[in-house]
């Protein structure tokens, strides 16, 4: 180190010192740039939920869940349009308890589509577990969104859900729309590697400026 030079361990000085807080700002920037994309991944989710919700019509509704195929296949036909409004839907089902207070649920219709083929699939009467889920239990008040990316046995997710409500205004239902993890995973890989562009090009700027004020304080002293 007493061998370089005082314009050499100018430069590293202010390299290391920019180097610590640039790598501050990176974690702090991309931590930030993470909840602020997850949060409007939340905020279609829910949207998307609502607008679900929305459109079914609570008698269908009531008469699918007894296993009526006419209705069945309205619920059907409204679900599928959820698909046009959010690309970025997996999975658009309709659920109910299946007792008052039970965390336990049953899907009366679920639409998916294939992200291989693009082909669509239903199904219904199917059992699903919420007991490691409380903001299911919260849908049935107003419209959440899952935690965290979660996993079951249909996949890993990101949820959204909203009360379906009849015409008194009484919860009869849930309505959920899935985002498969790996499109949070991409939104958040993005994030990152705009982060690691963005600290590059900095730190080349620093590098750049660094280099010039060590001349111009080492100048003056030769």
């Amino acid at each position: 180190m007493s061998r370089l030079s005082i314009r050499t361990k100018i430069m590293l000085v202010f390299m290391l010192l920019f180097t610590v807080v640039l790598a501050a700002l990176l974690v702090w920037f991309t931590l930030f740039a993470g909840k602020v994309a997850m949060d409007n991944l939340r905020n279609d989710l829910i949207t998307s939920a609502e607008i679900t919700a929305g459109m079914i019509d609570p008698e269908a509704f009531a008469l699918a869940d007894t296993g009526d195929e006419a209705a069945f296949a309205t619920i059907e036909e409204q679900l599928d349009l959820v698909f046009t409004s959010n690309p970025n839907a997996s999975q658009v089902y309709v659920m109910v308890p299946t007792a008052p207070g039970s965390d336990q649920y049953r899907i009366v219709v679920v639409l998916y589509y294939d992200e291989e083929t693009g082909e669509a699939f239903v199904s219904g009467d199917e059992p699903y577990d919420a007991s490691d889920l409380p903001e299911i239990a919260e849908a049935l008040r107003e419209p959440t969104t899952s935690y965290d990316v979660r996993e079951d046995d249909y996949g890993v997710w990101l949820s959204g859900y909203a009360p379906i409500k009849g015409d008194a205004g009484q919860t009869v239902g849930i309505a959920a729309v899935d985002m498969t993890a790996e499109d949070v995973n991409y939104v958040r890989g993005q994030i990152l590697i705009g982060s690691l562009i963005a600290f590059v090009l900095a730190y080349v700027a620093v590098f750049l400026a660094a280099y010039s004020l060590s001349g111009a304080i080492t100048g003056p002293m030769r």
